[in-house]
């Protein structure tokens, strides 16, 4: 047998695990189940599309993973080394209504719902609309246990690359890429020794979670999620990245202490512990930079909080725990 015909097969992160835990626990609820749509203002090439897919399915292990925990102390990732991806084609550019958007939109909607059998490969799948003679959309679905955020444009970049090549019919010369597997399996065999030590003294004391008064209006039997935008004024949004320029502050820093406030505010604890989510793309690893996969972690922020602290005081704590913790990206969540 071949290598490139080999199965291989990997131990999951562990925020894979937990990623697959809340599939599991939450059927056909949209949890952890990412979609990304684009549009195409042009004819497309059916074949050199499903071929320029095809590449990339091909070069990345992760596109060709399922997860198996029958008969496993843990859950484990296998790669194929072929797979099919599934693609559906509608052809609404005949239908003459004034519903194509919302019919597009209640598809979306559905698709999200659409649960992937977590251990059958590929766990993405496609959905292209033709809804003129020069425009297309494409719905992308995939489980979130494959791919960060920072993976959707290396994939994306990559596709339409080999799009316009199978177009054009110019030969594809497809290099080698680091295989999030091997990352996976690197970071299993780190020593975390030092890093629980630091979390345990870390969270020491905190024995409770912050109560949010305002969930308990909320009937505990129902679930769901609601999606709500507010645009700031440009005039604000020049201020703050003037603020956080002057301070050395990441806009990230500053969501997190506007995050600290509104947890006061509601709790009226002082003492405050939430998720943040960190990239992994610093680790000692070759080719972090430039793989597909789930390369990031979430780490607990724990922030002390008075009436009497200032803005920049709670801003620069926050800062000095995210430089603190920046060494402890990688342990078990």
């Amino acid at each position: 047998m071949r290598k490139e015909d080999e199965v291989k097969i990997y131990p999951a992160t562990s925020l894979q695990q937990g990623m697959i835990y809340n599939s599991l626990a939450n059927p056909n609820s949209g949890v952890e189940i990412e979609q990304i749509i684009f549009t195409l203002n042009e004819k497309i090439n059916i074949e050199a599309f499903n071929n320029a897919w095809k590449t990339v399915i091909g070069r990345h292990d992760i596109l060709r993973t399922s997860f198996q925990w029958a008969n496993t102390e843990k859950i484990l990732q296998v790669v194929k080394p072929e797979v099919f991806l599934q693609h559906k084609y509608f052809d609404w550019n005949s239908i003459f209504n004034n519903n194509k958007e919302n019919d597009f939109k209640e598809y979306i909607k559905k698709d999200r719902l659409n649960d992937f059998d977590l251990s059958k490969a590929p766990l993405i799948r496609l959905a292209i609309f033709r809804l003129d003679d020069s425009l297309y959309k494409v719905i992308w679905t995939f489980h979130h246990a494959l791919m960060d955020g920072r993976s959707f444009p290396i994939i994306i970049e990559e596709l339409f690359k080999n799009y316009d090549a199978y177009c054009n019919g110019i030969d594809l010369s497809v290099a080698e890429t680091s295989q999030f597997g091997e990352y996976a399996a690197w970071l299993s065999n780190k020593d975390f020794n030092e890093d629980e030590k630091y979390w345990e003294k870390a969270l020491e004391g905190f024995d409770r979670p912050n109560p949010l008064p305002i969930l308990t209006a909320i009937n505990s039997n129902e679930s769901g999620y609601a999606r709500e935008e507010k645009k700031i004024s440009e005039t604000l949004s020049n201020a703050l990245r003037l603020f956080s320029k002057k301070n050395e502050f990441s806009i990230n820093t500053m969501i997190q202490g506007a995050w600290s406030k509104l947890l006061y505010h509601y709790t009226g604890d002082e003492d405050l512990l939430f998720g943040t989510t960190w990239s992994c793309r610093y680790a000692d690893f070759k080719g972090v930079q430039s793989m597909a996969g789930l390369l990031i972690n979430t780490l607990p922020m724990r922030i002390g909080i008075t009436k009497n602290k200032t803005v920049l005081q709670l801003l620069k704590e926050i800062r000095e725990r995210k430089t603190g913790s920046r060494a402890r990206w990688g342990g078990p969540t």
